[in-house]
């Protein structure tokens, strides 16, 4: 299983159930429009489960800015 981030204008850091799942740690100016994929590993099905993503930039704002999708393969 892999997450795609459609795009994030920062970097980021990606926690899946408690554990760093991955990063996106490209300069801002490269990776603000551009989607990246991250490993989700197992998820088991008809459990919930917490994914936390903490984006961070030096100047104007930072987020999420395009969709964020769970795919079977990377």
């Amino acid at each position: 299983m892999a997450l795609r981030f459609g795009a994030v204008d920062g970097i980021c850091r990606i926690w899946l159930d408690g554990e760093q799942t991955g990063a996106q740690l490209e300069p801002p100016e490269f990776m603000w429009n551009r989607p990246f994929f991250v490993g989700a590993g197992k998820l088991t099905q008809g459990r919930t489960h917490r994914l936390v993503v903490r984006v961070a930039k030096e100047s104007h704002g930072a987020r999420i800015w395009k969709p964020v999708g769970l795919m079977e393969q990377m």
